[in-house]
């Protein structure tokens, strides 16, 4: 008996990238929007683990020049700037109180003007890491899922405009929601289990 361990979100690339929304496409890239950025590549329904198991981590993407960074990320990483932790931070500066993810989409839903340009800023600095992505990987297929993004499709609908100015091809960038929400972590662990 062996056992075989990965992190949350490239478990949750592989069960999207083989079952999921990215079924029958030869390279997808997953990004997960949740507390923080998650990301997996899946090339011919394998996951691309890179050198030093540092490919797709797409959370310390540098995306603005913004100083702040936390724990081991860049500063200015796309986890710091349009994660919920990073999201539920700025707000909590924006308004000079704690405030919830929730609560800021909830203003921003209201059209709160500071919760417009937080949300908006985000999405931009997303749809830049999209661009990125598409740049440097190319791929087939972009999934979105996380629970940031699964609570907010809204703010991925405004994620995937905005994208389309931060790409070569507009017209081929092809990006879907996930379609195993929260299972997805736990079918690609089943998935990967089976190639023992």
């Amino acid at each position: 008996m062996c056992t075989t361990l990965n992190n949350d979100a490239n478990l949750a690339g592989l069960a999207e990238a083989r079952a999921g929304a990215g079924a029958g496409y030869e390279s997808v890239v997953f990004m997960g929007i949740s507390t923080g950025i998650g990301g997996a590549y899946v090339y011919q329904d394998k996951l691309v683990i890179g050198a030093n198991s540092n490919a797709a981590e797409f959370w310390n993407m540098v995306v603005n020049d913004d100083s702040y960074c936390h724990k081991n990320a860049n500063a200015g990483s796309l986890n710091e700037q349009s994660s919920g932790s990073g999201l539920q931070r700025i707000a909590s500066e924006t308004y000079g109180r704690q405030m919830s993810t929730s609560e800021l989409f909830e203003r921003y839903r209201r059209l709160d003007v500071r919760a417009l340009k937080i949300i908006e800023d985000a999405a931009e600095k997303l749809a830049k890491g999209i661009g990125n992505i598409t740049c440097t990987i190319d791929p087939d297929i972009i999934i979105i899922g996380g629970s940031v993004a699964l609570h907010n499709p809204d703010f991925v609908e405004k994620i995937f405009e905005k994208a389309k100015r931060y790409v070569l091809c507009p017209e081929n960038l092809k990006v879907k929601f996930a379609a195993f929400g929260d299972d997805a972590g736990l079918i690609g662990a089943a998935l990967l289990a089976e190639e023992g």
